[in-house]
């Protein structure tokens, strides 16, 4: 499977960012999907649908995620009532029309991005049906959403609105009265059990992506130098690690006792050691100028990197080597902290955290580096350098 990104204008001028999913082998149809994602204004973007076109793809289908206006990389603001975005769909599909020429494009329309799909379904001659994902046709939904509503019911095109029997904003119920009115050939199908958000593709896919991070305690470089996360996964990472550092506050109230870890500078096995022996430390994390290189350097002096004035007891930073893990500058107001063994190889340095107590006592915990592995004569060389090759890109 691969996939591709490209940037789509609209007739408005917003620059929209697509991915297109492609079968490794040559499609198994000429039909293209295109898939809609969940409301923009709630935090919806192409990634919640990721794996679903993933899904699509390794089943030999071409299908294309888009971000929204005002979602993700696109530009533009997102509009509360999904009336802007129509022009997203249309120009998206106008794209895949020229550039794939397909014998015809299914929208495919998740949560909020169902209706924003179902207004899009019969301005879009290309467009020979529609699904739905978890339609909302809830009360507040309706309110939002009510003339999307009577536009898809209205489109004679085929249409198939799946959902869970567990929706906690269309039950079943009003499901089957909203479709009795619909033209054109209309099909249910429902997933016993599934909650509303479950539809919107594999739950999570970037918490997926961090589960599959955390999970190998005794992850080694493979062999073939080939990292388990494809791009796309890395990608996904990178735009929601980005989203949460957008939503954080600057500062972050916390409260003793909290286990303090410095720079790990990509090294899994490191990481997974801390979270075997002192579990897994919190999502917090702080920013600040590094010290002067000696104390003789008093009072308020120009900061090369830009201004900044702290009135703290204690300070801890990371960002340097230091071979014992930690090392006190001012008299011991700030602590350098570095987490990593063995940095960049031959380092050999002592890694550390600092666990600061209740009554706000800080005690270092050393973490001293593994000894490196023998290499017996029958061992190639080659072996050793793809063993190493995370720190020697690191370098």
């Amino acid at each position: 499977m691969g996939m591709e990104s490209q940037t789509v204008e609209t007739s408005d001028g917003v620059k929209l960012h697509v991915r297109l999913f492609k079968p490794a082998d040559p499609p198994v149809s000429d039909l293209v999907l295109v898939l809609v994602h969940p409301y923009t204004v709630l935090g919806g973007f192409q990634g919640l649908l990721r794996g679903i076109a993933t899904g699509l793809a390794e089943k030999g289908y071409q299908a294309v995620t888009f971000d929204m206006r005002g979602a993700g990389r696109s530009s533009g603001r997102a509009s509360i009532f999904g009336s802007a975005e129509i022009n997203d769909v249309i120009a998206v599909c106008q794209w895949v029309s020229v550039t794939l020429s397909p014998r015809g494009i299914i929208l495919v329309g998740s949560s909020a991005g169902a209706p924003i799909a179902g207004s899009a379904v019969d301005k879009i001659d290309q467009v020979i049906g529609y699904v739905s994902i978890g339609y909302p046709f809830g009360f507040m939904a309706s309110i939002l959403f009510g003339r999307h509503h009577e536009t898809i019911l209205q489109s004679k095109k085929p249409k198939l609105f799946i959902m869970g029997t567990k929706d906690g904003f269309t039950s079943v119920k009003q499901l089957e009265n909203k479709l009795k009115t619909a033209a054109g050939k209309v099909d249910i199908h429902l997933i016993e059990g599934a909650g509303h958000f479950q539809m919107e593709g594999p739950a999570f896919d970037a918490q997926m992506v961090v589960s599959h991070l955390l999970k190998p305690r005794g992850w080694k470089p493979p062999v073939r130098r080939q990292f388990f996360l494809d791009c796309n996964e890395i990608s996904e990472l990178c735009d929601s690690a980005e989203r949460i550092f957008t939503n954080e506050p600057t500062v972050l109230q916390i409260k003793a006792p909290v286990k303090i870890f410095g720079d790990l500078h990509g090294q899994f096995g490191d990481l997974m050691r801390l979270f075997d022996e002192y579990g897994a430390p919190s999502t917090a994390g702080d920013i600040s100028s590094d010290p002067t290189e000696n104390d003789s350097v008093e009072g308020l002096r120009p900061n090369a990197r830009g201004p900044g004035l702290v009135t703290f007891g204690l300070i801890v930073r990371a960002h340097e080597c230091v071979m014992d893990g930690f090392e006190r500058f001012a008299q011991g107001h700030l602590i350098t902290l570095f987490s990593a063994t063995n940095y960049c190889g031959p380092t050999n340095n002592t890694g550390a955290i600092l666990v600061l107590g209740r009554d706000l006592v800080v005690v270092p915990k050393l973490i001293h580096p593994l000894p490196p592995a023998f290499h017996s004569p029958e061992t190639s060389p080659e072996r050793h350098i793809e063993d190493t090759w995370m720190q020697v890109l690191l370098r």
